[in-house]
């Protein structure tokens, strides 16, 4: 049973060796169910939910922070003047 691989980089690797393997094999795969175009199209698609994936983690952690801790950036008031800083 074929082992697919399971990081990013192999995932994306893959994706380049099955399109130059179909663009340079266009007499044994004259109609492949995916055109080669559309590979490229799908790795790039892939880069950028992971991107999108990442950026949304970031925001759900900040949320976490500041509804779970909202004391970490509440303001100060400093004893000493009586000026406010953030944290």
């Amino acid at each position: 049973m074929p082992t697919f691989p399971t990081t990013e980089s192999a995932i994306l690797m893959l994706a380049q060796q099955l399109n130059s393997g179909l663009w340079a094999n266009t007499g044994l795969y004259p109609a492949p169910p995916v055109p080669p175009n559309n590979i490229g199209w799908y790795a790039v698609m892939f880069i950028l939910a992971g991107e999108q994936a990442n950026m949304r983690m970031g925001e759900a952690q900040m949320a976490f922070l500041l509804f779970f801790r909202p004391s970490h950036f509440a303001l100060r008031t400093s004893s000493r003047n009586g000026s406010t800083e953030s944290s």
